[in-house]
């Protein structure tokens, strides 16, 4: 295909006479392009170094050819929208202003969540009202003025600046060579590019993308992340390999669940899981005390409950990958850094199996409650995949109070919001709720008046501090009016609450903690929020100490002692090895970090998982009927005809 391409585009400038091209106007506007294109990478990586000009110019200095490279892209980007327009003047001026802004944005995200800005994020320009809400500060105002400045300047460029205009064989000449050019760097991993990019130096780092950025710049680091999809095909992926580990694991849930003895079907707890945003215990940090613990309205619930620390995958945003664990028990450490599968894996798909489905199967009435715009990650839709009955966002609460002006709902009109519904129902409920009240941006009056001081830090950090602490605080008696509703309910419920991600302070919060950013990435303490499981009856207790929140499904099924799919008892199985996971970093059965090589075992259990996890985000879902469903008799394949290939051969033909 790109051999095919290629050809046509050199055919089509080999048809061009140039020398009827008036070579001055023709060679004006490619200049002027390129002196934009110039300012235009120079900013990138300005953005990209966080608005620092010293580091951005010894960065250029040092990685000149990557630097060239990029603003080759650029600089084509240019011609490609001038061959388009035919304006020199104007399309560089939306050109300039168009990527500046994907540039700032850029700066803003890694200032916020210390990521830098991926192709996926773009799915989220439809919210832009939301995002501006969420960064705060001054950001409406600018880009207000931004949009002011655009378009005087292209006033200013149609009615004043010299016409330069060439002829339609030229711009159609500019516009193949352009299209031809910018494919290959969209594609770059597969073609010549690939070559020029590894002789200028340039490293692709995919398991840790904000060092991919800074080693090698905005430009390249945001087109490496093009050439990857959610998940590359494991090796060997067929649907012989899912029927092999089905029947394998099918087996295992039978042991599980002979084990596990007869069930009391008559018992159906409610079920919540408060995954409370930026919920974190400050206090963990060791050079800083407080005048009050934020948290104290929920030690006494935590000290007598299963409690333990959760193994967060994100750090200061992407909430909606953390929810993704907890609902599918599928993990982000399979998945290529950066991916948001909420956005990126469920478009095509009618539904997906979750805990939300297993619940829904056993009569259960299953409610999301978001108190925010529905349409954020596509919750609307994916909540919908996954089998949920009901959703509410800000606009259906009974109560959305704040506790400031400019404040997110708050936890406690959340809490309202799940006691009446449990009032109010006479089926077993499955509540997924997802807060918002201590989601970013952190400024003064967020939770009302202050009324915990910090020692330990100074200026902005201890003012920041003293803000979230206080949210902490109004978390956690929400919390607790939560339970001391639930103590006084007939009916039998489990919370399962945690916070999803620490928050992103600014660095210098930090930094006098203690933890400088050199080792903070390192430390368990930056990706550790609060985890306890409670109930208003009796049940088993335990140490959860660290697990991944992949594993809290199939930890509360043990817990109430329920029987297990396939699927969970795969979970069962890694958990008992390998509790708590992330990218670069893996927490062993003796609650530390493991620090030697998989062993053959190991290596296959994951391999195991990461398949399954394939063949149910991108690949043909062989395992979707027997793997997440309860195992019976007749569930293991004994006979020559694959299950698992008829099953292919009915979803081809459809």
């Amino acid at each position: 295909m790109f051999t095919r391409f290629r050809l046509f585009i050199f055919n089509k400038l080999k048809a061009i006479n140039f020398k009827k091209i008036k070579q001055s106007k023709l060679t004006k506007a490619i200049l002027i392009s390129f002196v934009f294109s110039l300012i235009t990478t120079f900013f990138l990586q300005f953005f990209q170094m966080s608005q620092n000009f010293i580091s951005t110019i010894w960065w250029i200095t040092a990685n000149f050819k990557i630097f060239l490279l990029s603003n080759l892209f650029i600089f084509f980007l240019y011609l490609l929208l001038f061959s388009i327009i035919g304006n020199p003047y104007v399309s560089s001026i939306i050109a300039l202003i168009v990527l500046e802004a994907i540039g700032y944005s850029n700066s803003k995200k890694i200032s916020i969540l210390g990521e830098p800005l991926y192709p996926v994020d773009f799915y989220q320009i439809k919210n832009i009202k939301s995002l501006l809400q969420m960064v705060g500060g001054n950001l409406a105002i600018l880009l207000i003025a931004a949009l002011v400045l655009f378009s005087f300047l292209l006033v200013y460029a149609v009615k004043k600046l010299p016409k330069i205009k060439i002829g339609t064989k030229a711009r159609l000449a500019l516009f193949s060579l352009s299209s031809f050019i910018i494919y290959s760097y969209l594609f770059f991993s597969n073609n010549f590019i690939n070559v020029l990019a590894a002789n200028a130096g340039v490293q692709i780092v995919l398991w840790n993308q904000p060092r991919n950025y800074e080693y090698n710049g905005f430009v390249f680091g945001l087109l490496s992340n093009l050439q990857n999809d959610i998940m590359d095909e494991p090796e060997g992926y067929s649907p012989e390999a899912i029927q092999e580990i089905v029947d394998k694991y099918t087996l295992k849930a039978e042991e599980i669940n002979k084990n596990r003895g007869p069930i009391t079907p008559e018992i159906k707890p409610n079920i919540i899981t408060f995954m409370n945003e930026t919920f974190w215990d400050p206090t963990t940090l060791e050079t800083v005390t407080f005048s009050e613990d934020p948290m104290k309205d929920l030690r006494d619930t935590i000290a007598n409950s299963s409690s333990g620390q959760l193994l967060s995958p994100g750090f200061g945003g992407n909430t909606a990958n953390i929810e993704f664990e907890v609902l599918t028990g599928l993990s982000i450490y399979n998945l290529i850094p950066g991916s948001i599968p909420y956005q990126q894996a469920f478009d095509t798909k009618s539904f997906f199996p979750s805990i939300v489905s297993m619940l829904k199967e056993q009569d259960y009435d299953t409610l999301a409650i978001h108190p925010y715009k529905k349409q954020f990650y596509k919750r609307n839709r994916v909540y919908s995949i996954m089998g949920f009955n009901n959703f509410l966002g800000e606009d259906d609460l009974i109560s959305a109070d704040r506790l400031g002006e400019d404040s997110y709902v708050s936890d406690q009109s959340v809490v309202i919001e799940i006691l009446d519904k449990l009032k109010n129902n006479d089926s077993p409920m499955f509540i997924h709720t997802v807060t918002m009240q201590n989601h970013l941006p952190i400024e003064e009056g967020k939770h009302g008046e202050n009324s915990i001081t910090v020692e330990g830090l100074t200026g902005d950090a201890k003012d920041h501090m003293e803000i979230y602490a206080e949210g902490i605080k109004q978390s956690s008696i929400a919390t607790k009016n939560l339970i001391d509703g639930l103590e006084e309910m007939d009916e039998p419920t489990v919370l399962i609450f945690f916070g999803d991600h620490l928050p992103s302070f600014k660095p210098n919060v930090y930094e006098q903690a203690g933890y400088p950013k050199e080792t903070f990435d390192n430390e368990r303490l930056k990706w550790q929020t609060p985890l306890f499981i409670y109930s208003n009856f009796d049940i088993k207790k335990m140490d959860l100490k660290t697990l991944s929140p992949a594993f809290l499904g199939v930890t509360l099924y043990d817990i109430l002692n329920q029987p297990v799919t396939p699927h969970y008892a795969m979970l069962e199985e890694i958990k008992n090895i390998f509790p708590a996971f992330k990218h670069n970093m893996i927490i062993d059965a003796t609650d530390n970090i493991k620090t030697t090589d998989l062993t053959e075992e190991e290596q296959a259990l994951l391999e195991d998982y990461k398949m399954i996890q394939y063949d149910m985000l991108k690949g043909q879902q062989y395992s979707q009927e027997l793997f997440f469903q309860l195992p019976t008799s007749e569930t293991i394949d004994t006979s020559e005809t694959n299950e698992i290939t008829d099953t292919v051969d009915t979803t081809t033909e459809e």
